[in-house]
């Protein structure tokens, strides 16, 4: 009886631990495929030149979930968000205000 205990408590330990890698894998997998194709949108249909963008890294966020942060090189103090819609494909769903004195008057370069 006891064998049978340990037994069913080691296998329930490891689908937990198994779940837990697969979740960790799943959501890796979602955030770099995000941070390519929001690249491919940039580079391909917006025509950015790769040394327009500064750096694209996709985030898990409360609102907007999967949302790819991209800042580009004339513009480092602002950060776009770009997500995912089914249908419609990459959005752009705002941009940061940019970290300036002036800020309210500030002009972003980069709103679609």
């Amino acid at each position: 009886m006891l064998k049978k205990i340990s037994i069913g408590i080691s296998i329930t330990g490891l689908l937990i631990i198994l779940g837990i890698v697969f979740a960790i894998a799943y959501i890796n997998f979602q955030l770099t495929d995000l941070e390519k194709r929001t690249y491919a949108y940039l580079t391909e249909q917006k025509n950015y030149e790769k040394s327009d963008i500064l750096t694209v890294k996709a985030r898990l966020k409360k609102l907007s979930r999967w949302t790819a942060e991209v800042v580009f090189a004339d513009e480092p103090q602002v950060t776009y968000d770009y997500k995912l819609v089914k249908g419609e494909g990459l959005i752009q769903i705002g941009a940061s205000d940019p970290d300036i004195d002036n800020w309210k008057e500030y002009q972003h370069k980069h709103l679609e």
